[in-house]
């Protein structure tokens, strides 16, 4: 079964932006940042220690993560236990380019999604489909 009634090729660069919503990589480096966030400033003793070993460098997987996530967002690794969630997702946020050429042509996807083949629609399937299909393949 199709998604959205998507041709099977659809671009996967392109999902998020036909389902208006954020890449999944960003989804889990925002929940990630949470978890450690969570996890630093924990009232739990050794929940917080855990956090803490990681953010100043245990050689771990999560001590990895927090290294690839400063890198990818320019950010210092010790404003994690200083700054609040909210700023740091927001810093997140401000690196999110939502205007580019796939944005667009997501947005014309469920544009062309939402006028096919109901009854009163401007476009036929057979209509929708071509459209969707350069759309979304090509």
């Amino acid at each position: 079964m199709r998604i959205m009634c998507l041709p099977y090729r659809t671009h996967c660069r392109l999902l998020n932006f036909i389902c208006d919503d954020v890449p999944i990589d960003f989804m889990l480096q925002r929940r990630f940042i949470k978890f450690i966030h969570g996890a630093i400033t924990s009232d739990n003793t050794c929940v917080q220690m855990c956090g803490k070993l990681a953010l100043m460098g245990s050689r771990s997987a999560t001590c990895n993560s927090i290294n690839m996530w400063c890198h990818t967002y320019n950010m210092d690794k010790h404003l994690l236990s200083k700054k609040s969630v909210a700023f740091l997702v927001r810093t997140m946020y401000s690196t999110l380019d939502m205007e580019c050429e796939d944005a667009r042509r997501g947005a014309m996807i469920r544009e062309v999604l939402s006028m096919r083949g109901e009854r009163g629609a401007v476009l036929t399937l057979a209509e929708a489909d071509l459209i969707l299909m350069e759309l979304c393949v090509n």
